[in-house]
């Protein structure tokens, strides 16, 4: 896999195509094959938002909560060999992740003394303050599934009756199931008394043998226990005695392998290890030193992930950007209603401080009133920059009730041919479609010019009350040059809706513009070839696109509804034919969720048209059809960790019906690459493997293909057909003969 994918190189497109099907099919099976783990791993339970402790549940059919972990459960594990995990925690976001991973013990340790509260070592931990975190672990579990487990901190048990009564604190107060008590080898007699004892009272407990790190004083420090064989049998002994007094479980801490080995024979109750080799009924990790956030983790516990390294990245950036002023941008806060805000104003007036308001009120952006004005009624001059085939598509629909569209666009042939001959717009079977065309033949009912000074004089002089950018999304990563493209446009408050694939493009929009509107929609577009249009529509939708107002729009429900901006452009759009949906979500979950939702179809279709040079239908009955739904499966495993209200099981149907719908489409990624053009993959699969990286989700397959299309982008030979009709995009028998040897293995 690394070898072909990883490494870059200028690697022609058949032969990329050619040796990921036939060269490397066992590197394929492997991407497959981690995608599936990945389903398996991400599917048992609704992951929680950001912001919030305690998971949501998610949208589509309701799934059984997953039963709670019992001590019947744990002994059948034993007896059948099936690993036990326990996992020290401390607060409620962790305790909640624990359970989607699958974790079956929380232990809420006394390490959260020098771990969280950094005193160095676990003696000072107050009992009050273990119950505190013992409440904040149970409060984080959706389900409950977990056992949590209350480790008695030092000083909690000097007799029988402080043990029981801090026992059953931990259970009725700190809401823990049983509770774990060290029990160093020095008090053995008092330790099974206790026990006894506390499991006479209805309290579970669990036993803590070898390295006893309350106890590491008298033990000369922390120390392997164990080691000698007289030490070995005295450990084997004190563990038997420990089961007989009641202990319902054993955890072994910094024994040798061997040792924990013949104690976990020697009885039967589970033993945790830590430290103590793999021969133990489970194992137990403190979550920071497994995440890679304790700075010097001991020998005993291995980093799975180096989330250290990442929180500094984040942290670093944070401060950067607030450093900069970069952070808090438009999108983080609300910012009044113009009506609003001068009711404000004319109010601070008429109670005194006017001389405070006075020169705000005059420096206000002229753009704020203008915007103002413009609410009343539709937009008579729109301008489209991008002439692609969405871009095309928007300035055909718009100018059916818009009087001034002008579309911006490169001076390509498709540009040349609309204006010597017209538009035709046609489905996807070839069928004119009258609802868009033109009301003359031969001609389009809007102007196309090549820059923005064009645009402007198409206007007269006057500046567009409505500017909608089609670009492609790698054209809006530097801000300046979108600046530079857009001068003289972005004026007058006009609001600007963005229609870009992907995730990401919406920044250098939002720096030029704080009304940025973004559309997802549901239509395929495609140029079959110069002055054609066709169009294709999801059947069985509501809407062909779904606009989301930008942040500062409102602040509730219903002011997102009744904004200004986002009326006047569903307003707009519906009595164009193009119904429309603005998003009400307060907290932008809809929003989000419709971003996803479009981004896990791409994720599937495009690049895999790219790849293989295919159709959109193609995919659905080639062995190309395996590749596509391990990339759709894997942004909808990124999704759904991310707390994006996905359905709560993944299903093709996500991004097949679109791909059906839309069969005779060429993808736009894959025009772009045949045309020699940069693709939109870093926006779409590349925003995967990013937020992928971010909340601990493999994406093998979205990587790779990342890096395929890359490849192809910069060998140079994916231009070889510049005619891009529909034939001339199907690979042939023969090629479709060796990507289906070569990948029947994989599916």
């Amino acid at each position: 896999m690394s070898s072909l994918y990883l490494k870059g190189g200028p690697l022609t497109s058949t032969l990329l195509r050619r040796s990921l099907m036939a060269s490397s099919t066992a590197a394929g099976s492997h991407i497959l094959s981690v995608a599936r783990s990945s389903k398996r791993m991400f599917s048992s339970s609704a992951s929680s938002p950001y912001g919030s402790a305690k998971p949501t549940p998610t949208s589509g059919k309701k799934s059984k909560a997953p039963k709670k972990v019992t001590l019947t459960q744990l002994n059948k594990f034993r007896r059948q060999g099936h690993k036990i995990t326990m996992m020290t925690c401390y607060d409620a976001m962790t305790a909640g992740i624990a359970e989607e991973c699958g974790v079956e013990l929380l232990l809420v340790g006394d390490s959260v003394s020098n771990v969280v509260h950094g005193h160095d070592s676990t003696v000072p931990i107050s009992m009050d303050a273990m119950i505190l975190h013992t409440q904040a672990v149970r409060r984080g579990l959706a389900h409950h599934r977990p056992m949590v487990i209350g480790d008695m901190p030092f000083g909690s048990f000097l007799t029988i009756e402080d043990g029981v009564k801090n026992g059953a604190r931990f259970i009725k107060e700190g809401g823990a199931d049983i509770v774990k008590l060290e029990s160093p080898a020095s008090s053995q007699e008092f330790s099974t008394e206790l026990i006894r004892r506390m499991t006479a009272a209805g309290i579970g407990v669990v036993g803590h043998i070898g390295l006893t790190p309350q106890s590491h004083v008298q033990m000369g420090g922390y120390r392997i226990q164990g080691k000698a064989a007289s030490a070995a049998c005295h450990l084997i002994d004190f563990a038997k005695e420990l089961e007989a007094a009641g202990c319902i479980m054993l955890v072994m801490e910094c024994v040798p392998g061997e040792v924990a080995r013949l104690v976990t024979e020697a009885i039967s109750i589970p033993t945790i290890g830590i430290g103590s080799g793999p021969d133990t009924s489970g194992q137990v990790l403190v979550v920071h030193d497994l995440l890679g956030l304790t700075p010097r983790a001991p020998k005993l516990a291995k980093q799975f992930v180096n989330a250290r390294a990442l929180m500094n990245i984040g942290v670093s950036k944070y401060v950067d950007e607030v450093k900069s002023g970069q952070f808090p941008g438009p999108e983080t806060y609300t910012r009044m209603k113009p009506l609003e805000y001068d009711m404000l104003l004319e109010e601070l007036n008429a109670t005194g401080p006017a001389a405070a308001v006075e020169g705000e009120s005059e420096s206000r952006p002229a753009a704020e009133e203008s915007s103002r004005m413009m609410m009343s009624s539709n937009p008579t001059r729109v301008a489209v920059v991008g002439g692609g085939a969405m871009g095309t598509f928007f300035a055909q629909a718009l100018s059916k009730k818009v009087p001034d569209v002008v579309l911006m666009t490169g001076p390509h042939s498709h540009a040349s041919a609309m204006n010597s001959a017209g538009l035709d717009c046609i489905d996807g079977q070839g069928r004119a479609l009258p609802a868009l065309e033109g009301p003359q033949p031969a001609t389009t009912p809007f102007r196309v010019v090549h820059n923005a000074d064009e645009c402007l004089d198409a206007f007269g002089g006057t500046t567009p009350e409505l500017v909608v950018v089609a670009s492609k999304a790698w054209q809006l990563e530097d801000p300046t040059v979108v600046k530079k493209q857009l001068s003289g446009l972005l004026v007058d408050g006009a609001p600007v809706l963005s229609i870009q694939n992907g995730i990401g493009a919406l920044d250098a929009l939002s720096i030029v513009s704080n009304n940025v509107f973004q559309a997802v929609t549901n239509v395929g577009c495609n140029l079959p070839r110069p002055g054609v249009l066709e169009v294709n529509i999801v059947p069985g939708t509501e809407a062909w696109m779904k606009l989301i107002p930008p942040k500062t729009a409102a602040a509730s429900t219903s002011q997102y509804g009744e904004d200004p901006l986002a009326r006047l452009l569903t307003t707009c759009f519906k009595d164009a034919q193009i119904p429309c949906q603005v998003s009400d979500a307060v907290d932008d979950d809809e929003a989000q969720q419709m971003v996803w939702d479009k981004l896990i179809v791409n994720s599937a279709i495009n690049p895999v048209t790219a790849v293989f040079g295919v159709l959109n239908g193609d995919i659905l009955d080639s062995p190309q059809y395996s590749l596509a739904s391990a990339a759709a499966h894997e942004a909808y495993n990124v999704a759904r960790v991310m707390g994006v209200k996905v359905p709560s099981e993944y299903s093709d149907e996500l991004w097949v019906e679109t791909a059906r719908c839309t069969s005779s489409n060429v993808s736009s990624m894959l025009r772009d690459v045949r045309l020699g053009r940069p693709t939109e993959i870093n926006f779409i699969n590349g925003q995967v493997v990013r937020f992928g990286s971010q909340v601990g989700v493999p994406t093998p397959v979205n990587r790779a293909l990342v890096t395929m299309v890359a490849n192809m982008q910069q060998s140079g030979d994916a231009a070889v057909d510049t005619t891009l009709t529909t034939s001339s995009l199907r690979v042939s028998s023969e090629e479709k003969k060796h990507l289906h040897e070569a990948t029947s293995t994989s599916q």
